[in-house]
């Protein structure tokens, strides 16, 4: 049926707009739009559909993915790859909609952004959310990322649900668990008042028990010193800068002293092929701080075992 068939059968008053550069026909609460591109007639109860930009679900898809993707970076089984998929268990967030898969990651710290961005889609660039503390954010537009993740049970609304990825070759548990805190993990070296010394942690919190529990299993199997804790949150009250909107319980992977040092210097390690400039940093004094008092008191660390 074309435009002036749809016009003759709901007898609506047809509207010439933008200097008759698209046509609009509202007939009761829905709205025929002609695309500016290809001049395909679509049906929407949505004035705003595709950010203002009166164009096909077709002709949109293709405007947002003008930058290239490579899907060897993360397709191929490789440390960047899973140490991206740690990134977007962590901090990602993904929605599918129509015609459009994007997957985001946002971030106040550009430059490791831009180093994603480099790897995965150059020349894309990276926007500054004003209404988010100046935060970037990293779009990734394409079903083949999407679909990527979803193999991997990176899904959507993910963070109570979120299940371990069993399938993870062992020599690469160790970027994934660095893309995991460097995502929404922390390194944190703060100072003991009673003792007067500085102590160094690291961890990952998440909603998940499950992913939680899994997580806590592999690392312990591997060898390395870790606990996982629960905390409830409360509305309104904020963990790590982030303020939560409803009651609920936090499980956190975490290791403190010489078993922090020992899980930093493991996935941290030299020649890995991306990690945040500054939690890198933050892994090297954590452990050249623990190594220091292995010097002083060598009885009190005999477990730890660093290189």
């Amino acid at each position: 049926m074309d435009l002036l068939e749809k016009i003759k059968k709901h007898n609506v008053k047809l509207l010439r707009l933008s200097e008759n550069r698209f046509r609009e026909i509202k007939f009761r609460d829905r709205f025929l739009l002609k695309c500016n591109a290809c001049s395909t007639i679509w049906e929407t109860d949505k004035r705003n559909i595709t950010r203002n930009k009166h164009v096909c679900g077709n002709c949109f898809i293709k405007t947002i993915t003008k930058y290239s993707l490579d899907k060897n970076s993360f397709q191929k089984k490789s440390a960047f790859s899973f140490y991206l998929l740690g990134v977007m268990f962590s901090d990602g967030s993904m929605f599918k909609r129509k015609y459009t898969y994007i997957s985001n990651i946002t971030s106040k710290d550009i430059d490791w952004l831009e180093a994603i961005r480099d790897i995965l889609s150059p020349g894309k660039p990276v926007y500054i959310k004003r209404t988010r503390n100046n935060c970037g954010e990293l779009a990734i537009c394409g079903k083949n990322f999407y679909d990527w993740l979803a193999k991997w049970n990176c899904i959507e609304s993910k963070s109570l649900k979120i299940e371990f990825p069993e399938l993870i070759p062992k020599k690469y548990i160790r970027d994934f668990v660095r893309g995991l805190i460097d995502g929404d993990g922390w390194i944190s070296i703060y100072k003991v008042a009673k003792i007067n010394t500085n102590r160094l942690e690291v961890g990952f919190c998440t909603g998940s028990f499950i992913f939680a529990k899994r997580l806590f299993e592999v690392l312990t199997n591997i060898g390395l010193n870790v606990q996982m804790l629960t905390k409830t949150s409360k509305a309104g009250h904020k963990i790590l800068g982030r303020e939560i909107k409803k009651d609920g319980i936090i499980y956190r992977v975490v290791s403190s002293g010489g078993g922090a040092a020992e899980v930093l210097q493991w996935a941290y390690y030299p020649g890995n092929p991306l990690a945040m400039n500054r939690k890198e940093v933050l892994a090297n004094q954590g452990i050249e701080l623990i190594k220091e008092k292995i010097k002083l008191n060598p009885s009190a660390y005999k477990k730890v075992k660093l290189k």
